[in-house]
């Protein structure tokens, strides 16, 4: 026959220990879920930053491909003045009997170079 303070003893040792395996068993719970957010978050974190890494290098290539375009354009311009220019220089000279000294028409030749010119020959 036990006593009512063994009894109650045991019954709080059977308590507390129960207690401490059912705390344990949260805690791994806790840990797994824990670890399985993370891991989650860094699918999630790595899928974004792909996304926005293209995202990104497609703006960039965008941004150069008009660049590329402004700096044709402009040099076809240039190009089209040289020619205009030549030919004035040419007339005048034709007029007042003058003798030239250059009589290659200035060229600027980036058609070979031009990324954008390519480009547009595809």
């Amino acid at each position: 026959p036990l006593s009512a303070e063994e009894m109650e003893l045991r019954m709080k040792e059977l308590i507390d220990k129960q207690a401490d395996e059912t705390e344990k068993k949260l805690e791994e719970k806790f840990a797994n879920l824990t670890s399985n957010l993370q891991t989650m978050t860094e699918r999630v974190t790595e899928r974004v930053t792909k996304r926005e890494n293209r995202k990104a290098k497609k703006h960039i290539a965008n941004m150069f491909d008009k660049q590329h375009q402004v700096l044709l354009t402009l040099t076809v311009n240039l190009q089209a003045s040289l020619f205009q220019m030549h030919e004035n220089v040419r007339d005048i000279a034709a007029q007042t009997n003058t003798r030239l000294t250059h009589y290659e028409i200035p060229r600027i030749d980036v058609l070979p170079t031009s990324i954008v010119a390519r480009s547009k020959d595809k």
